[in-house]
């Protein structure tokens, strides 16, 4: 198939050059949160070791234990889809936040 200049418009080359420079800001922005997460992190674990008998040790040993919990020691925090419930015992989606069966609230973990 042959193309001529007016197959090769501008305007078809404006959707991905955008798609990317929205992709880059997206990471850069993303970045950015990282390490100011990875500052506040390490400012609050400084505050917690002055403040307590906290070693690093304890520190380390939680933090591989929230790793296993989802038996695989990968670095990662599972990501929760059931909550199961503390009255009648049954599972519910995570987005839910009261059971659908007996009415129950559910205690929203802080970190799910």
């Amino acid at each position: 198939m042959l193309f001529s200049n007016r197959n090769l418009s501008h305007s078809s080359f404006e959707a991905p050059l955008k798609r990317d420079t929205d992709s880059k800001l997206n990471l850069q922005q993303l970045e950015s949160r990282v390490d100011k997460l990875e500052l506040i992190a390490e400012a609050l674990w400084l505050i917690l070791k002055r403040e307590t008998n906290i070693q690093e040790s304890d520190l380390i040993e939680l933090i591989a234990e929230i790793d296993l919990k989802d038996g695989k020691f990968d670095g990662k925090k599972a990501k929760a889809t059931a909550i199961r419930c503390s009255k009648c015992d049954r599972i519910n989606s995570k987005r839910h936040t009261k059971c659908l069966y007996c009415g129950e609230l559910f205690l929203i973990e802080p970190f799910e």
